[in-house]
């Protein structure tokens, strides 16, 4: 590798699909005032073309006031040894199977996919442009509940939800692969 550069960019968890693409852009900020450095860094590929980049997390603790160098944060994977551990370490995460959820976990969780929101919304182009909030009230409308923890204790409104969600999954199969269940379905 040559021609290496740092920036200093921060992420605050947007991205979007690209389905045609089965890509998902990821946006990432710097200060206005770093412009230059990032066209230097990041020059703009000529049409069609392409260069692979890295992405590590910084360690915000390494930075000072002022200081505008940053050091990356050990690999998950690898812990660097001479780290301390710290004082109450998280629990790790256990990931449930979608099936196993509660019907309201699942609902909450739809409710942030950006393809959820589009499709929910009639595949208008509100996505980021409103809060999860304006998307849960379209969710419950739609269900006829006043809450998602209805799903959770009403076996009409689970059923109903358990119907949306299918249609939704039906939907993002024949968009990513409709054309070839027809060709080879």
């Amino acid at each position: 590798m040559t021609d290496l550069a740092a920036l200093d960019m921060r992420y605050r968890g947007r991205m979007r699909i690209v389905s045609s693409r089965k890509a998902v852009v990821i946006e990432l900020e710097t200060d206005i005032v770093n412009i230059q450095r990032v066209l230097d860094a990041l020059p703009l590929p000529p049409d069609g073309d392409e260069y692979s980049v890295a992405i590590a997390r910084l360690n915000p603790e390494a930075t000072t006031a002022g200081d505008t160098t940053r050091e990356a944060l050990p690999s998950p994977a690898t812990p660097d040894a001479a780290s301390p551990s710290p004082a109450s370490p998280k629990p790790a995460r256990v990931h449930e199977k979608w099936e196993q959820m509660r019907p309201s976990k699942q609902a909450a969780l739809r409710c942030r996919e950006p393809r959820f929101q589009s499709w929910l919304a009639g595949g208008t182009n509100t996505v980021g442009s409103e809060s999860p909030d304006y998307f849960d009230a379209i969710l419950k409308a739609h269900l006829g509940i006043d809450s998602k923890r209805e799903l959770d204790t009403d076996g009409a409104a689970k059923q109903r939800w358990l119907g949306m969600d299918q249609r939704y999954r039906e939907h993002i199969t024949s968009q990513d692969y409709g054309d070839a269940a027809q060709r080879y379905g």
